[in-house]
C-alpha cells in the first residue's frame, strides 16, 4: 500500500487525470497527469462490475497497489489513476505486474 502522502484521494484530483495520458490493456485502464507537488500519487479503483465480493475486489486492489508501489519508486511527480476491468478478477500477480509495466511504458512513465 502507498504511504498516505502518495495516495490520490480527492475526487477533483482523480477527475483531473482525464485530461492526461491514458492507456487501456486487458486488465486495466491507466490515466496519468503531471502534478506540481513533487511526488507521485496513485489510486486504484475496482468496481462492483469486476466482482460483487469485496474479498475479490480488495485482493485485486492489493495486488495492483503493490505492483505500482514497486514499479514507481523513482519517477517524476504524477497523479495516476488505475481502473480495473472485469478481466482482472482472474489475473495473477505476475500478470498484473506485466500489464501495468506495459501500460506505463505506453504512456511514457517508465522505461522497462
Amino acid at each position: 500500500m502507498f504511504p498516505k502522502k502518495n495516495r490520490l484521494t480527492l475526487e477533483k484530483d482523480i477527475l483531473k487525470t482525464k485530461k492526461g495520458e491514458s492507456a487501456k490493456g486487458a486488465f486495466f485502464v491507466v490515466r496519468a497527469v503531471k502534478n506540481n507537488l513533487g511526488r507521485l500519487r496513485a489510486t486504484v479503483s475496482v468496481g462492483k462490475k469486476v466482482s460483487l465480493k469485496s474479498v475479490d475486489r480488495n485482493l485485486i486492489k492489493r495486488r495492483t497497489s503493490e505492483a505500482l508501489r514497486l514499479l514507481l519508486k523513482s519517477t517524476e511527480p504524477l497523479d495516476i489513476f488505475v481502473i480495473s476491468l472485469p478481466e482482472s478478477k482472474n489475473a495473477t500477480y505476475s500478470q498484473i505486474d506485466l500489464e501495468l509495466k506495459k501500460l506505463l511504458k505506453t504512456i511514457g512513465i517508465i522505461d522497462v
